[in-house]
């Protein structure tokens, strides 16, 4: 055998192998943390996509209804249900759904109850068994849209937003005044996203996560929960996203 061909024939020794793995380790460790960012990024992006699909499905309920967006008694008297024609698997006495945003964009055909326009891509896998994981506000008569559309005093008050706060109710069943809601506890809250925000608000305490909010002005931003220090039980307070 010519030295060219044992040249071209030798293995890699034992220290080579080690000092590939090591280099390809060393990469790995550089890349997941940024392909993760990338990834709750564009989840972010997703979501916040979502919400502003849902403010013109809003708008174009309140263009058909006295400028008004739906009111308690329409969206059935709880803020949090099941997406459109969804059981409670753990009730085999349940209907289906036919309540809340979800299933009244459906029915009046301005959004698709099926649709991905209803599940946060970084909602916890349990709000997301729900098909739909956005939380609305409720009043007794319905936001007036035009009145608080650019409106300083609306632009911190929630209408549409990621929900980490509540179980659904009870499918196919119109809350009574005695209905009472099933909150998730404080410590087993998930909040879906991550937000790096900077806190103008003076406050101290751990960040927990943060929310994507569809104000009822119409725009859309987050808002970031925190502990509250030195609390005998686990509690929360909000600061605005920039």
């Amino acid at each position: 055998m010519t030295c060219k061909n044992r040249f071209n024939n030798r293995a890699f020794t034992l220290v080579e192998l080690l000092v590939v793995i090591g280099i390809i380790a060393v990469l790995v460790g550089i890349l997941l943390p940024t392909l993760s960012k990338a990834r709750e990024k564009a989840q972010m992006t997703v979501c916040k996509s979502n919400l502003q699909q849902i403010s013109m499905a809003s708008r174009m309920y309140a263009n058909d209804y006295k400028d008004k967006y739906p009111d308690m008694y329409t969206l059935g008297g709880a803020p949090f249900r099941r997406a459109i024609g969804e059981v409670n698997p753990s009730d085999p006495g349940s209907v289906p759904e036919i309540f809340g945003l979800n299933a009244l964009f459906h029915q009046l055909k301005y959004l698709a109850g099926n649709s991905a326009i209803w599940v946060c891509p970084s909602a916890s896998d349990l709000i997301r068994s729900y098909k739909c994981t956005y939380i609305f506000a409720l009043t007794p008569d319905g936001f007036k849209s035009s009145k608080n559309r650019g409106k300083t005093a609306s632009e911190g008050v929630f209408w549409v937003y990621d929900n980490a706060f509540n179980y659904p109710f009870t499918t196919g069943a119109r809350r009574g005044s005695g209905d009472s809601l099933a909150p998730i506890p404080t410590n087993l809250t998930l909040y879906p996203h991550n937000y790096r925000t900077k806190n103008n608000s003076g406050t101290t305490g751990n960040r927990q996560g943060s929310v994507n909010v569809l104000f009822i002005d119409g725009h859309v931003g987050h808002m970031v929960y925190q502990d509250v220090p030195g609390s005998s039980t686990p509690k929360t307070r909000m600061i605005r996203g920039e």
